[in-house]
């Protein structure tokens, strides 16, 4: 199924082409720090099944101590792509595609190790301390 996304402001747009890997709601430090919340929905995918439609010159990436690079709009400041230097996938913000459908819920929750004390964990998700090893669905 194609997905399509973009930013808030709509100045940056894209299309993902193929199945996606899993969706996880990651709470590692970093992520909760640039999203602002105690969780981010994250999707996994190949780093070709994304094409950028408009846009992309107005993606502003920067890389945190962890080696992912974090992407963002110039414009309006969402959030919408990490993706480390070398490995081939790309862990998209979830909330910035157009539509949400069921399919796209979250299977686990990833780096529990890093949650705060204060947020529990009330779903029968698998949890990992870590990122598991990351492959397309099946």
């Amino acid at each position: 199924m194609p997905y399509s996304g973009g930013c808030l402001c709509g100045a940056v747009r894209y299309r993902l082409e193929g199945e996606l890997g899993f969706v996880a709601n990651c709470h590692c430090s970093i992520c909760r720090r640039s999203h602002g919340a105690s969780v981010a929905t994250q999707a996994v995918l190949w780093k070709p099944q994304l094409q950028w439609i408009t846009g992309e010159e107005g993606l502003q990436c920067f890389q945190v101590t962890t080696g992912y690079n974090r992407c963002f709009c110039l414009h309006c400041g969402a959030r919408l792509i990490n993706y480390p230097d070398n490995l081939a996938f790309v862990s998209l913000s979830i909330n910035s595609l157009d539509e949400v459908t069921e399919e796209l819920l979250p299977s686990m929750h990833v780096y529990v190790v890093s949650k705060p004390k204060l947020f529990s964990i009330c779903d029968d998700l698998l949890q990992y301390d870590q990122l598991p090893p990351v492959s397309p669905r099946e």
